[in-house]
């Protein structure tokens, strides 16, 4: 990568069938993402490559017709002789746990560094005020960032195994009707953990790539 007067060597496994098959298409363009790991900021240069992205040649799409209910959590799968209700929720209880305290200490703590700004009961006061953040504040605040994060990458890989098991199985998908956002009103915190609307969207981006069967 060339920036001005920065050269910085890509690192490459060149031996590596994905990146082989993306350095094999034509580059369209390259961006630049940054992204907080562990409250340090990093950057990453992505290569955007036309084509269709790279399938193994052992993912076999099966053959037949699969109805998905859509639910806040549950969805449920059915084939022609078989059934099946699938939790999309992230199965993390140790990691939201270890949320809700560390959400609990940054009240505390924003309390105690603020306690012009709250009223007897506990109320925030009305109208513009400046806040004082403490150092372990922001740590903590750090600590649950990068909770939220692997939460996150641990739910989209989740939705990406689902999505593969169900090609796997048919590869005509038929899915009801629904509105993902009156979920995201009614059932907010729930939806947060299992975000059908992201699992959907997995789904047709896997249905829309080439098979290989």
């Amino acid at each position: 990568m060339v920036w001005g007067t920065l050269t910085l060597r890509a690192c490459i496994v060149a031996d590596d069938p994905v990146v082989a098959h993306a350095l094999a298409c034509p580059i369209k363009r390259v961006r630049i993402v940054r992204r907080a790991l562990n409250g340090k900021q990093r950057f990453f240069v992505q290569l955007v490559c036309a084509g269709q992205p790279y399938r193994d040649s052992a993912a076999v799409t099966g053959e037949g017709v699969i109805g998905v209910d859509p639910g806040v959590r549950p969805f449920g799968v059915a084939g022609e002789h078989w059934g099946h209700q699938v939790d999309l929720a992230t199965p993390l209880s140790l990691s939201r746990q270890q949320q809700r305290r560390i959400q609990r200490q940054i009240d505390r703590q924003r309390r105690a560094n603020n306690g012009a700004h709250y009223l007897p009961d506990g109320q925030v006061l009305p109208g513009p005020k400046r806040w004082h953040i403490s150092q372990n504040q922001r740590d903590n605040e750090r600590r649950l960032a990068e909770a939220k994060r692997k939460e996150t990458a641990h739910r989209k890989s989740l939705h990406g195994q689902l999505a593969n098991a169900l090609l796997r199985l048919g590869n005509n998908i038929r899915v009801e009707k629904n509105s993902y956002k009156s979920f995201q009103k009614t059932f907010g915190k729930a939806v947060g953990r299992a975000a059908p609307a992201t699992f959907m969207a997995t789904l047709s981006a896997r249905l829309k790539a080439p098979v290989r069967a």
